[in-house]
């Protein structure tokens, strides 16, 4: 990825380096471009999957766009079991994503995650809840919580990469998916991921330090509010806290 971290407003650019997907026209990103150069729908009845209940013939609707291919089928048993299908889906279209871009060498302090999801894990939430009314408190998983909540996917992919500068979930609906994206353009864009960074790897900084760190890295000004001896100011536009600095 490119980025620019002068002092100038001109936005930085943000560069996709890989791409991952799993969906109803396929297991993958030439499977998903793939059937769309085809003008096919991932639409279809899902009769199928209904014949398992009991109310399936009092359904109005009984079509879909079921991902084609299960996500379970490339992960291991026990990873399988310890996600929800939200989170397998997640996991296996970031493991594609990585690829594509090179299986990159990232420093953790500079990696974040942003994934958004409208409601989470439910098949787990709905399971879970069918087991306890069944056989009672004692037979639910322990792994409940981790595979219902909704940051459950993020924090699949943060751990399996190793991610340190932020894991984010945005919940809003159909939205989510492209609030993530703003945001971890944002993440890029702004510096954030570089800041955590430095801040992290020196917990003790000199003036010198400080100074050296800003020159290399303008991004540093835009603090929200920077403080110098019993001075402070509003951090933007970054030429406002010049004069503390001198």
């Amino acid at each position: 990825m490119r980025y620019n971290y002068g002092m100038s407003t001109t936005p930085a650019e943000v560069v996709i380096t890989g791409l991952g997907a799993t969906t109803s026209l396929g297991g993958d990103v030439d499977a998903l471009w793939q059937g769309m150069l085809d003008g096919r729908s991932g639409v279809r009845r899902i009769d199928d999957l209904l014949a398992a209940f009991a109310f399936a013939d009092d359904l109005p609707t009984k079509i879909g766009a079921p991902m084609a291919v299960s996500p379970a089928e490339a992960l291991t048993r026990v990873q399988a079991r310890r996600m929800d299908r939200a989170e397998q889906a997640a996991f296996v279209a970031a493991r594609e994503a990585w690829a594509a871009a090179g299986t990159p060498e990232v420093e953790p302090e500079r990696l974040a995650v942003a994934i958004g999801t409208g409601i989470g894990g439910v098949s787990t939430l709905l399971d879970q809840d069918d087991l306890i009314e069944e056989r009672g408190p004692g037979k639910v998983s322990p792994l409940t919580v981790p595979m219902l909540m909704p940051n459950g996917p993020a924090a699949w992919v943060s751990i399996e990469y190793g991610a340190r500068a932020g894991v984010f979930t945005p919940v809003s609906a159909c939205a989510s998916g492209a609030e993530a994206i703003a945001q971890a353009a944002r993440l890029i864009r702004d510096g954030e991921a570089e800041f955590k960074a430095l801040k992290k790897k020196k917990a003790e900084l000199s003036k010198a330090d400080i100074a050296k760190a800003i020159a290399a890295h303008p991004i540093l000004l835009q603090r929200p509010i920077v403080v110098a001896a019993k001075k402070a100011a509003i951090g933007r536009p970054p030429e406002a806290v010049l004069p503390l600095l001198k």
